[in-house]
């Protein structure tokens, strides 16, 4: 494992999602969104001589100031989550009320039958995305008829059960990890292998922009300031904004990057790397600056191949999964260490708040808390689940689907102990 410091520019990311592409980008209770370091304006500058370029800022910079900026944005995060936490509370309260099968486990608060709300003919898929509000769960089904083999994605309000919107991602489009709300929860993005990105109306199901990224998409992942999705690409990731449109290209299209992700900030993008000969590849994990493209460091790992990369709150610790194992890498120094190790682990999820993992583990629904190591493992006969864990944004709630239901369970029930 090594360690290559690498220059960046100034951060200068645009602060306004370009006219027609949704609603102004804000909390789903309509205060503004914390601001990002890429979101502070540069001082005007005097008519002159173009002054010397900037020194160029090392990754030990974009962590300084990231520093600054979650220290600068504590309380207005604090009352967000406070906000979404009551959301949260407010909607267990509602599918409590609820009938519930017998035997259901008392960690559940409430399940759909996705069935009821799938034509005949039809076949559920998974749980693709998650509102950021937590309101609202999008569905992906498939047409069995041997003459129209089609793919949709179906947006579900989680208390009526009432379908708001309804679109069709065509015969090859990418479920689960390639379907992404905006951070307002306005416009949804859906990449396909043949290298599509769609961005859609999330209300009315219409099609808004579709472009040609250039190769296979693996997954998409939204920034936090409302600016757009990074795509996952055959290649080299991308960065599409709130349009449709590719504005940003992360490292040279011999890359070979995959399964890209966004720092907390903004202010980084991450993704696993291949290089070396055909018969002998090398794995890794590159950081980019979002706003510029410029590398930053790349972490090296003999045989390293994942398929699932997640930031820490606080963008200093970014975990991968590679082989039935959690690997924490520490993004100043990039030393690793295995944090979970599981047979058969499937795709894990981090908590909000970063104490958790979740994941699949023949078939059990384990939660592991990365503090103390110690687990909760959930399983019965009704409820096996089978894709993978969502977390809600406050972190109070977790939703699964198994066999066609959505199973939302109680963390305060389910959680591990700290100690």
């Amino acid at each position: 494992m090594r360690l290559i410091g690498l220059a960046r520019v100034t951060l200068a990311l645009l602060t306004v999602a370009p006219a027609g592409c949704g609603k102004p980008n804000t909390d789903p209770d309509g205060t503004p969104p914390v601001p990002t370091p890429a979101q502070v304006p540069a001082p005007p500058t005097a008519a002159g001589p173009a002054a010397p370029a900037a020194p160029q800022a090392t990754l030990a910079d974009v962590l300084a100031a990231d520093a600054k900026w979650w220290a600068a944005t504590a309380e207005p995060r604090r009352a967000s989550q406070e906000k979404q936490r009551q959301r949260e509370a407010d909607l267990a309260a509602a599918l409590r009320k609820k009938k519930l099968p017998a035997g259901v486990p008392p960690e559940v608060v409430g399940e759909v039958n996705l069935y009821r709300k799938i034509p005949t003919g039809s076949s559920f898929g998974a749980i693709a995305a998650l509102s950021p509000d937590g309101t609202r769960i999008v569905i992906a089904e498939t047409d069995l008829s041997f003459t129209d083999k089609k793919r949709w994605n179906r947006v579900v309000d989680l208390l009526s059960l009432e379908a708001v919107s309804r679109f069709d991602v065509g015969d090859g489009g990418v479920i689960g990890a390639g379907v992404v709300f905006s951070s307002d929860g306005s416009v949804l993005a859906t990449g396909r292998p043949n290298g599509q990105v769609s961005v859609w109306d999330a209300d009315k199901g219409t099609l808004r922009n579709r472009v040609d990224v250039g190769g296979y998409v693996w997954s998409l992942a939204p920034f936090p300031d409302g600016t757009g999705w990074v795509a996952s690409v055959e290649g080299s990731p991308v960065k599409i904004d709130a349009t449709g449109a590719v504005v940003k290209t992360y490292g040279p299209r011999a890359v070979h990057a995959s399964l890209a992700t966004v720092s907390p900030s903004g202010s980084m993008v991450a993704a696993y790397t291949r290089s070396g000969s055909p018969g002998k590849p090398t794995g890794g994990i590159t950081l980019w600056d979002a706003s510029t493209g410029a590398r930053l460091a790349e972490f090296e790992r003999q045989g390293l191949s994942g398929i699932k990369l997640m930031f820490a709150p606080d963008g200093r610790t970014l975990y991968s999964h590679e082989n039935d194992v959690v690997v924490a890498w520490d993004v100043p120094t990039g030393a690793s260490r295995d944090v979970v190790r599981a047979k058969n682990m499937d795709v894990p999820e981090l908590s909000p708040d970063g104490d958790l993992i979740a994941y699949y583990s023949d078939p059990e629904l384990v939660l592991h808390h990365l503090g103390s190591g110690k687990q909760r493992r959930l399983r019965t006969k009704a409820y096996w689940p089978d894709s993978n864990p969502v977390f809600f944004p406050g972190g109070t709630l977790l939703a699964t689907s198994s066999n066609s239901h959505f199973v939302v369970w109680d963390l305060a029930l389910a959680r591990p102990p700290k100690e």
